[in-house]
């Protein structure tokens, strides 16, 4: 079950589109939530009791942080376009 904060992040995305859309979507989806799970992740390899489920995380660990690196340039991508259509948008009439 979603939390209330995850059901009113998936409001706003299914209310947004295009550009609106994607900087959400990397946002809240991608760096945010790449970032808590390998917080997570970390603290489990760090305190974690179950052998198993610490060596799933230290095993899972490098995938999660490629994971962030690639969010982290969708949100870059999100970020200049979003730069570029208000740079357009604001520009004065020639």
């Amino acid at each position: 079950e979603p939390s209330l904060m995850q059901k009113g992040k998936l409001q706003l995305l299914k209310r947004a589109d295009g550009v609106d859309f994607d900087k959400r979507f990397a946002e809240d989806m991608g760096v945010d939530a790449h970032r808590k799970v390998i917080e997570l992740f970390r603290e489990e390899v760090a305190n974690g009791r179950d052998p198993e489920v610490k060596a799933f995380a230290q095993e899972t660990l490098p995938k999660l942080e490629q994971h962030l690196e690639m969010a982290q340039k969708l949100q870059n991508q999100t970020d200049k376009r979003d730069s570029d259509v208000n740079n357009k948008v604001n520009a004065p009439a020639k």
